[in-house]
């Protein structure tokens, strides 16, 4: 599995310890949207499926995983989840987590990176994403005078709404960052 592949034997024994494994039979949801969430998920066998709302946003099949952010922060989960097919999960708690954090730095250290890793990997599909649909908008809506359609159309000029504009910006690096 892509998330523990940094790890030695001893650190895989280590988190093999504080697994729990679940079976879900097709259709049985995995996590709920809006509800709190304490696990990280990790398919062994099956597919499960990602979606939100009635969008489906992927589908996961073994090694792959989900619901890593709620082992850092406690925000209702953004996405449901539910065995697309029969499937075998592992799964690992907030809590087992957090004295792994505290206690095993270095294996902590190899799990965080990989989480970082997969995080930009799904970041900047996001992104091309919204660029290929703000695209598709683009050619989609058509001024009828000019023919073309800008997104800048869209924006309300007499609005004072500013999205981020709350949002401060440091001046330099942190002092406690290097350089």
């Amino acid at each position: 599995m892509d998330l523990f592949r940094q790890l030695s034997y001893q650190e895989l024994v280590r988190i093999h310890n504080i697994t729990r494994v679940r079976e879900y039979r097709e259709g049985d949801p995995v996590c709920v949207e809006g509800e709190e969430g304490a696990e990280l998920y990790i398919v062994l066998e099956g597919k499960v499926r990602i979606f939100s709302g009635s969008s489906s946003i992927a589908d996961l099949g073994p090694g792959e995983h989900f619901g890593e952010m709620s082992l850092v922060d406690r925000v209702p989960r953004s996405a449901s989840a539910s065995a697309a097919e029969a499937s075998r999960v592992l799964v690992i708690q907030r809590k087992d987590f957090f004295n792994i954090v505290r206690y095993e730095r270095d294996m902590a250290v190899k799990m965080l990176w990989r989480f970082v890793n997969v995080l930009t990997r799904r970041l900047r599909q996001t992104s091309r994403d919204l660029g290929e649909a703000r695209y598709q908008l683009e050619l989609t809506l058509e001024d009828e005078d000019t023919g073309r359609f800008s997104m800048d159309d869209l924006v309300d000029p007499e609005s004072t709404h500013r999205p981020f504009s709350d949002i401060p910006v440091p001046e330099s690096t942190p002092p406690d960052l290097p350089r």
